[in-house]
């Protein structure tokens, strides 16, 4: 028992360090869709970060294969819902060659984990291994460590998948691992929702199991789910089935073995094709935040570094759309300038002042002036 609770409180520790940053502000976090009650188990699903990034490779690239199989010519610009602690995600991106990939997830603790890892920054957390095979393997200090960084144009974002920071018809592939029957949303929803931010011959591919948590009137077999994609506006184009480990921890003395199904689908080019149904938007976001994209222009307090940048209706809009957005605009207070956030981004996250001034000059550039 004393070996628990210190663990524990150690973790706890550095759990506290990695949300730091988000938790100077509640508001900085996305609301939640997860759970009626609108809370946020930022525990939920933790032990992603060890299969991630300790010891389940052979897991990562067994799926990686599967979805390999299915997925063509997919590429360009990708997003990856429910990503979790980000690896299958970052394999995909390489292995895909897309030209960006954004990495979503609503919890950000599994995230932070992924950005900290890939900066090049290790970490010690335990793992509480489901039926451990001693004591010694009750709480088992775990080493992570990711061996090299990600291929650029790989990105992380919290944000809630089903009312996404992308712009409708923006994205050339929509990947969902272990998702589709993971979030609280009819499938109905979560198709829709993803056929809108695809462009024309856009593809979506599916991984994962179905093994819905919902209603019996919101639970689908396979085949009803390639039901709903069509009437959704999605064709079929391949798939497959294949039985994989899951969770195969070496300290656990329980595992399992999912039948996942894999499939690919793509949205028509057709012109005048049926477009579903616009989301309701939660109540502090809208469905179009990520419209942003489409604004050029850019005013002069993004050109000149000195010059005090306003809070804007925009600002105010996007600061939930991902990581790097809520904490740069939690920064603006209608006095800081450009410069100034350089600065203290620079001394915060260990990088030049020149080097954040460049992000953050392309940040506000898509940003309406107004």
């Amino acid at each position: 028992m004393a070996r628990v609770v210190t663990a524990l409180e150690d973790q706890r520790q550095k759990v506290r360090a990695l949300m730091a940053f988000l938790m100077e502000s509640e508001s900085l976090l996305p609301p939640s869709t997860s759970h009626g009650d609108g809370s946020l188990p930022i525990l939920e699903c933790f032990e992603n970060v060890f299969r991630d990034w300790a010891w389940g490779g052979k897991e990562i690239e067994a799926c990686l294969s599967l979805v390999r199989r299915v997925a063509g010519d997919a590429g360009g610009r990708m997003a990856v819902y429910g990503a979790g602690a980000g690896r299958l995600a970052v394999e995909l991106h390489r292995a895909l060659g897309a030209d960006a990939t954004v990495a979503l997830d609503i919890n950000p603790l599994p995230l932070l984990v992924a950005q900290q890892l890939l900066s090049g920054r290790p970490l010690d957390l335990y793992e509480f291994p489901v039926a451990p095979r001693t004591d010694e393997h009750i709480a088992v200090l775990q080493h992570l460590e990711a061996l090299e960084s990600a291929r650029p144009g790989f990105a992380l974002v919290i944000a809630d998948a089903l009312r996404p920071p992308f712009a409708p018809g923006s994205l050339d592939v929509v990947v969902t691992p272990w998702f589709i029957d993971a979030v609280r949303a009819d499938l109905r929803e979560t198709a829709a929702s993803i056929n809108r931010v695809l462009r024309g011959g856009g593809i979506w591919i599916n991984v994962g199991p179905l093994r819905f948590n919902q209603p019996l009137s919101r639970c689908y077999a396979i085949d009803e789910v390639f039901d709903v994609a069509a009437e959704r506006g999605f064709e079929l184009l391949s798939h497959e089935r294949e039985d994989l480990p899951y969770f195969d921890s070496p300290w656990s003395g329980s595992r399992r073995t999912d039948t996942v199904f894999c499939f690919a689908a793509r949205k028509p080019c057709a012109e005048g094709a049926a477009q579903p149904p616009e989301p309701k938007a939660g109540p502090n976001q809208r469905a179009d935040v990520a419209q942003v994209e489409s604004v050029s222009l850019s005013p002069r307090w993004v050109t000149d570094p000195e010059i005090p940048i306003p809070v804007t209706p925009a600002m105010t809009e996007l600061r939930r759309a991902s990581i790097f957005a809520v904490g740069v605009i939690s920064l603006v207070d209608g006095h800081r300038s450009m410069g100034d956030l350089a600065r203290h981004l620079g001394r915060s996250w260990g990088v030049e002042p020149r080097v954040a001034l460049e992000q953050l000059r392309a940040f506000f550039s898509k940003l309406p002036p107004y």
